[in-house]
């Protein structure tokens, strides 16, 4: 296994930075850094701690706010050469233990590109905990509550439904040719790993290479966030073909609430259905991750999640590509 690079793309959350970096102190010494501040000047304290901590480090800032895709594109140009790229997000961090489980497989050559789940990290916020365990529930998230939820015990084949660049680890070689897309907001990463896959790369998830992940503490930024999720999910699939249909269901989810428009009693027959369902799900999940007293908002964020992003999707399909 050779030389690894870490890229991390930040705006305006030091706090969280800072425990991201410490995090990764964990990684073998000569670990390149490469910090991409989006928009702003990165803090002192957080230069003076790359400064202390890593040797082989780059500090990039840009005052333009670049899309995730761009952002990423632009400090795999100014890295080093080397074998292994990690992209982690800004809002995670690793536990203890990760470098001693992720490194066995770095060395598997049948591995190309290698992710895993991002779990709920102990400090979050009642709300924040709230979202967390809310994107566990394949009611919620569909095909991708595996990148929420660990799926399994074992190393297994990945689609772009079970990876996030919330932790994602690709081989440097794969840039040669294929570029992450740059116009999209949010999810470039799962257009990137469909062209992955449709070259038969080798994709693989762990439900071992766990990070902790914060979430999103206001409804405001839960609705905008999926709003977007769902609008360039749409854009995408015009885009580009071979995306799971299941995409489409928050949608039809949405435009089913104009049944109560034609027969009122179907709507409230199927409401009823939704309620129950939901209901049972959501008290199952709550449970399950030891906080009951989350169910009545985990029962509502299903469906503001779900709605929000069926809204975003809506207007996809009905945005006009220049």
């Amino acid at each position: 296994m050779g030389q690894i690079t870490v890229i991390i793309i930040t705006q305006g959350r030091l706090k969280l930075l800072m425990k991201c970096l410490e995090s990764l102190r964990q990684f073998p010494e000569g670990v390149e850094i490469v910090l991409v501040s989006n928009g702003e000047v990165l803090d002192s304290g957080a230069r003076a701690f790359l400064e202390e901590n890593f040797k082989n480090h780059k500090i990039l800032e840009s005052t333009e706010v670049f899309a995730a895709g761009k952002a990423r594109n632009w400090a795999l140009a100014e890295a080093d050469p080397s074998e292994w790229v990690f992209f982690i997000d800004d809002d995670a961090y690793l536990p203890q233990n990760y470098w001693t489980t992720v490194m066995k497989y770095l060395g598997q050559k049948e591995v190309d590109v290698l992710g895993g789940a991002d779990v709920t990290p102990p400090d979050m916020s009642y709300f924040a905990k709230a979202v967390a365990i809310t994107l566990m529930s394949p009611f919620c998230t569909g095909l991708t509550f595996s990148r929420h939820y660990p799926l399994g015990k074992k190393i297994q084949f990945a689609t772009e439904e079970n990876l996030t660049s919330a932790q994602l680890w690709v081989r440097r070689k794969i840039f040669d040719e294929v570029k992450l897309p740059e116009g999209y907001r949010r999810g470039e990463e799962s257009y990137f790993l469909k062209e992955l896959s449709d070259k038969n790369v080798g994709m693989y998830y762990h439900p071992q290479l766990k990070l902790f992940h914060y979430r999103r503490d206001s409804l405001r930024q839960i609705v905008k966030n999926n709003f977007q999720g769902g609008f360039f999910r749409s854009l995408m699939m015009r885009e580009k073909s071979g995306f799971s249909g299941s995409y489409y269901l928050p949608s039809v989810f949405v435009l089913l609430h104009f049944l109560a428009l034609y027969d009122l009693s179907l709507f409230f027959e199927l409401a009823k259905m939704y309620i129950l369902l939901i209901g049972c799900i959501s008290l199952g999940i709550s449970q399950r991750q030891r906080a009951f007293f989350s169910f009545p908002l985990v029962f509502f964020l299903h469906y503001v999640i779900v709605a929000s992003y069926g809204l975003g999707f809506l207007k996809g399909r009905l945005q006009k590509i220049s």
